[in-house]
């Protein structure tokens, strides 16, 4: 599966816009509405982002800590991988 495929995956599971999983990654979210654009040669996460998301789907530890849970989204943020910040 292709990493913008998990994270989409992973926003609907969580409730997330993605306005909201931009804060949570604190990108922009210019940069990551590119990240995640459709077309095939559009610019790719950063390679970082696949760590981050293994760690995501399987500890619920690290999703509260970044403030995710199933529908509903608190304010904090998980810290920067790559891209420019709010």
């Amino acid at each position: 599966m292709r990493l913008k495929d998990r994270l989409r995956e992973f926003m609907t599971i969580h409730g997330l816009s993605h306005r909201q999983m931009a804060k949570k990654l604190s990108t922009s979210y210019k940069t990551f509405s590119k990240w995640m654009a459709l077309k095939e040669n559009s610019t790719q996460p950063p390679a970082c982002m696949l760590t981050l998301m293994d760690i995501l789907e399987r500890s619920s530890e690290a999703r509260q800590i970044a403030g995710i849970t199933r529908g509903e989204t608190h304010d904090q943020t998980f810290g920067s991988c790559g891209g420019t910040s709010n």
